[in-house]
C-alpha cells in the first residue's frame, strides 16, 4: 500500500477479519477474513504464473481512471468511488469529504504499510489495527524491495503474538487460518509506464492485475465462445479509462487458454463486501463482478438487488437534494419509476425467476 514514486515498492498486506452485518437480508458470508495485497506500480504482465494451494484462481485486469496516484487508486478500491480531485488540493493525504469503505464495516481491520496511505483509512477507525513505517524509509532512489519485508514483518510479528494474546488469537482463529474460510485478493493501486512514471492515462498506467481465490470464488473457465476469440468474459462492462478492451489477452501473461475477467477498479469494493457477507460502503458505485463469486441463484440475485439498491439510494438522495433547490427541476426520467421496478424484481424473486430478477437489476 506504499506511494509508489519511481520504483516498484512494498506490497500491501491487510489481514481482515469481517463481520457479517444483518441490515441486508439473505447475504451469505463466503469467507470470515478477507487478507488484500496491493503492489503499487504493478502491471498485469509482472503478476503471472502464481497459483493458490487450491488452483482456484481467477485473473483479470482492474482498469483504473486518471489520475493513476497512490490515494486515489487506493480510495477507489476500498470505498468503491473515484476521489474528487478537490483532494489533490490536500496532497491527496488529507481527507477532504469523509467517505465510507470496507474497512469501517468490519469487525477488525490489519493494516500495515506506506505512511501516505495506511492512515487515511485508519487512523479514526477504533477497530483497526495498523502501523506505518517511517517516511525517511522511502528513498525511491535506491531498492525500496525491503519495505515489502518490512509489511510482512509486522504481519508475522501479529501472528506470533496471537499465540500469547487470547483475545487477538481469537479474532485471527486459531492455526493461521486453516479452516477454509479465506478469500485472498492481490492487485494494485496503478500501474507503471517502462520509464517508471505514473499518473496519466496510457494503459500502462491505468491496467492494473487483479487476482482472487479462497473462499467463495469461483474456478476459472477456459476461453470459450462467449470469450469471442479474445480471453476476455463476455460481462457487458463500460470501463473508465480510455482506451480499447477488446484486444487478445498477451501471451506474456501466462493465462494460457484461461478466460480473463476484467473490471474497474471501483468494481473491487462490492466483490470484497460480498465475499464477506457486508453491506457495501455507502459511497461505492462499484458493480458486482459476478464472474468472481460462486454462488447459488437465490444468494446471486440478492446479491446483485443489494447493489443496484445500494447505487439507487445515491441517486435518490442527490434527485431529492436537487429537486429542493433548484426553481425548475426535471426527474431523469430512466429511473423516474425505480420504485415499481423494485417491486417487480422482489415479485420475480418471489416467485422463482432469479435469472429475470437479476438481469432487471443489473439493468436498473
Amino acid at each position: 500500500m506504499a506511494r509508489r514514486r519511481r520504483r516498484r515498492s512494498s506490497r500491501r498486506l491487510y489481514a481482515q477479519h469481517l463481520r457479517h452485518l444483518l441490515q441486508i437480508p439473505h447475504r451469505p458470508r463466503h469467507g470470515s477474513r478477507l487478507p488484500s495485497l496491493r503492489r503499487p506500480g504493478q502491471t498485469p504482465r509482472l503478476a503471472r504464473r502464481r497459483r493458490s494451494p487450491s488452483g482456484q484462481v481467477l485473473r483479470g485486469v482492474s482498469h483504473a481512471r486518471p489520475p493513476t496516484e497512490s490515494r486515489p487508486g487506493h480510495v477507489a478500491i476500498i470505498t468503491g468511488f473515484y476521489e474528487d480531485p478537490s483532494a489533490v488540493t490536500k496532497g491527496w493525504k488529507a481527507n477532504p469529504v469523509e467517505f465510507d469503505s470496507v474497512f469501517n464495516r468490519s469487525r477488525h481491520t490489519f493494516s500495515y504499510g506506506s505512511p501516505d496511505i495506511v492512515p487515511i483509512f485508519c487512523a479514526q477507525l477504533p477497530h483497526a489495527t495498523w502501523n506505518s513505517y517511517s517516511p525517511d524509509f522511502e528513498d525511491f532512489a535506491t531498492d525500496a524491495s525491503f519495505l515489502d519485508e518490512w509489511s510482512f514483518d509486522q504481519f508475522q510479528g501479529l501472528m506470533n503474538r496471537s499465540q500469547e494474546d487470547p483475545k487477538l488469537k481469537e479474532l485471527l482463529l486459531q492455526d493461521y487460518y486453516r479452516d477454509n474460510r479465506t478469500a485472498y485478493i492481490f492487485t494494485a493501486d496503478h500501474g507503471m509506464h517502462d520509464k517508471g512514471s505514473h499518473g496519466e492515462g496510457h494503459p500502462t498506467n491505468t491496467d492494473t492485475p487483479l487476482v482472487v481465490w479462497g473462499a467463495g470464488v469461483k474456478h476459472p473457465k477456459p476461453i470459450s465462445s462467449s470469450s469471442h476469440g479474445d480471453g476476455h468474459s463476455d460481462c457487458g462492462t463500460r470501463f473508465v479509462d480510455d482506451h480499447m478492451h477488446d484486444t487478445p489477452t498477451p501471451k506474456e501473461w501466462g493465462l494460457h487458454g484461461i478466460e480473463r475477467v476484467d473490471v474497474n477498479q471501483a468494481d473491487i469494493t462490492p466483490l470484497m463486501s460480498t465475499l464477506l457477507g457486508l453491506p457495501g460502503p455507502v459511497n461505492s458505485v462499484g458493480s458486482l463482478p459476478l464472474d468472481y463469486i460462486d454462488m447459488n441463484k437465490t444468494d446471486e440475485v440478492e446479491a446483485v438487488l443489494a447493489n443496484t439498491k445500494q447505487v439507487l439510494n445515491q441517486f435518490v438522495r442527490k434527485s431529492h437534494t436537487k429537486e429542493a433547490t433548484s426553481l425548475f427541476f426535471k426527474p431523469f426520467k430512466p429511473l423516474a419509476h425505480y420504485s415499481s421496478l423494485l417491486d417487480q424484481i422482489e415479485d420475480q424473486i418471489s416467485n422463482g425467476d432469479y435469472e429475470a430478477a437479476r438481469k432487471l437489476s443489473e439493468n436498473l
